[in-house]
């Protein structure tokens, strides 16, 4: 079980954020907070919220990673179970880990870097080093490196906390909560609040910096969907202001009805050239205000 997708292979994925979850397979092998498994590719810039639970494998981004994976400047705040014991000697293919639980094998040369974990804990039982980790779980393979990572000094592992790096860098750094508040933490990690992240002072840790966008690629086959009144409103905007993802022969589909009641004044779409499909939905309630510089 997983938030996004099972299976990612050769893929970039991104800019994502997996919030308040709770993913539960307590009789499936695996359970992860983004991608169950990873095969190549890069993960980056990803916020994860989650309790997970799983039977063998419970991990904050991924459960399984293989061939030359990066999984890079992630942030979880993640409560992993695993069901099954580990054993006083450890599992192979029982185990734990925030950011990867199992990087695979064949490795690949797969990297974690930059990844930082704020807070939580890892329900476990059975030998934690080198099978339970902050950054990763499994440690026994060889072909994979983790460094750079940082993860908050007070989460435990089997109801105790551990001291980083650990076992091939498994743990990651030790920081406290306050440093872990700081945008300079992240900064010195080479995290982009140009693009990828903006530090909000309220919650005092990065979220990925949201780009609104409609969903779909304006073709016949996969029409823009407009399934809010803010789609609306903000589809309005991008075409007046002529932006070229929208402008010209584009296909729209109103996924849902639409009431404006409340909302301010409508201020009209100056030139539309596409198509759009009502799909058997009402707009209602929608009532014209000043519209700018338009003349129209």
């Amino acid at each position: 079980v997983s938030a996004l997708t099972v299976l990612a292979t050769r893929s970039t994925i991104t800019g994502n954020s997996v919030l308040n979850a709770t993913l539960t397979s307590r009789n499936g092998e695996k359970g992860a907070g983004l991608v169950g498994e990873i095969d190549g590719g890069v993960t980056s810039n990803n916020r994860v919220v989650a309790d997970i639970t799983a039977n063998k494998m419970a991990g904050g981004v991924a459960s399984y990673s293989k061939n030359g994976v990066t999984i890079a400047n992630n942030l979880v705040d993640a409560n992993l179970t695993v069901v099954v014991d580990g054993g006083a000697n450890g599992t192979r293919g029982v185990d734990a880990g925030f950011i990867a639980n199992y990087p695979g094998n064949p490795s690949g040369g797969s990297t974690f870097t930059g990844n930082v974990v704020l807070a939580g804990a890892i329900d476990y039982k059975g030998k934690v080093d080198g099978f339970a980790g902050r950054i990763v779980g499994y440690a026994g393979y060889d072909g994979w490196s983790a460094s750079g990572n940082l993860a908050d000094a007070t989460i435990t592992i089997a109801g105790n906390p551990v001291t980083g790096p650990g076992t091939k860098n498994q743990h990651g750094d030790d920081r406290t909560s306050g440093e872990l508040a700081q945008r300079a933490t992240y900064e010195a990690l080479g995290w982009d609040f140009a693009s990828a992240w903006r530090f909000d002072d309220a919650l005092g840790h990065p979220v990925p910096n949201f780009t609104y966008a409609l969903y779909g690629a304006g073709t016949a086959d996969e029409p823009f969907e407009i399934a809010s009144e803010e789609d609306l409103e903000f589809l309005a905007a991008q075409l007046n202001a002529g932006n070229t993802r929208y402008t010209g022969k584009k296909n729209y589909v109103l996924s849902a009805d639409l009431d404006f009641t409340g909302r301010a004044g409508w201020p009209g779409i100056n030139t539309f050239d596409g198509v759009l499909d009502g799909a058997g939905h009402r707009i209602s309630s929608l009532v014209y205000g000043p519209g700018g510089t338009s003349t129209r």
